[in-house]
């Protein structure tokens, strides 16, 4: 698949192995499911999935609970700031869990506000294993102060 709702899959280099499709997790419950193979070791690869998703105000935390597969990529987030800059986060150096795991991922003080959310997504560095599949679910965003937690958006 190549879109699923707002998220679009995203390859690099553009003719790598990844689907996206909207399905059941190993445990049955509903995500976003990203299957990858990012090939023979080399440059870098990368998998994943973007879009354009506008979160409002000044976020304490982005957070995304991913279903692991034990494969070892590295997963990453992107936004771009206010000022039209991309940056980049690491979510996990390694997804080294099987199952969910919520990953809450603090916003750098630094980031000039408002941030538009682009992509999760994977990397593999020579000489990790290529090849995996993730679920994702639940991303959202958490603001400061009582009762106004909050989630930006739902995947």
């Amino acid at each position: 698949g190549e879109a699923v709702g707002q998220w679009l899959l995203y390859r690099s280099p553009a003719d790598l192995a990844a689907a996206l499709e909207s399905g059941k997790a190993p445990d049955g419950a509903s995500a976003l499911h990203l299957s990858f193979d990012l090939g023979a070791p080399g440059a870098t690869r990368a998998a994943g999935i973007q879009s354009e998703i506008a979160i409002p105000g000044e976020p304490l935390v982005v957070s995304v609970e991913v279903y692991g597969d034990g494969s070892g990529a590295w997963l990453r987030g992107a936004y771009r700031n206010g000022d039209g800059i991309n940056e980049s986060l690491t979510l996990a150096r390694h997804v080294d869990w099987t199952g969910w795991r919520g990953i809450n991922l603090v916003v750098p003080v630094q980031a000039r506000w408002p941030i538009t959310w682009t992509r999760f997504y994977v990397v593999a560095p020579p000489p990790d294993k290529a090849t995996g599949d993730l679920w994702l679910r639940n991303f959202g965003a958490w603001y400061a102060g009582p009762g106004t937690d909050q989630r930006a958006s739902r995947m």
